[in-house]
């Protein structure tokens, strides 16, 4: 709990001494398959020395990646979560004193999903967490509403 009070202390501090552009930049689309078959694509392409955290971290590090898709009856996801496409750095982290898993340079976070109606949109945001090493970000979300 301490460690928690700390860490969060020392991450408002840091958060403080960035003033620089977003060190990360996402760009969504949606790659239209066959038989009504569409795939959302989300992007991140982190600056150097930046990470994005993967989808599949504990509660007792970094605030995982979470993509979250607002309701609509017209589509079915054909696949049952978020992929991660990317290299994948699973480590020991100093700075959160437990294992983590994160991506440097880039990660393709993607989905799956069928639409009864042809075409429409899909919507939602992805929110994350990026740190540098030596500061983190506060989480932060990224809306998206794309025509498919």
């Amino acid at each position: 709990m301490a460690i928690s009070f700390i860490l969060s202390i020392l991450l408002s501090f840091n958060l403080n001494s960035y003033h620089g552009d977003d060190p990360v930049s996402w760009d969504f689309s949606i790659i239209p398959l066959e038989n009504n078959e569409f795939e959302f694509v989300a992007k991140a392409t982190m600056k150097t020395n930046w990470v994005v955290y993967s989808q599949k971290n504990s509660g007792d590090g970094p605030v995982p990646t979470t993509v979250d898709f607002n309701e609509n009856s017209d589509i079915t996801f054909t696949e049952t979560e978020v992929l991660e496409t990317g290299e994948l750095i699973s480590v020991f982290d100093e700075l959160f004193e437990t294992q983590v898993n994160k991506y440097k340079h880039e990660v393709v976070f993607s989905r799956k999903f069928k639409s009864s109606v042809g075409s429409g949109n899909l919507s939602g945001y992805i929110e994350y967490m990026t740190c540098d090493g030596l500061r983190c970000l506060p989480p932060k979300p990224v809306d998206f509403d794309l025509k498919y």
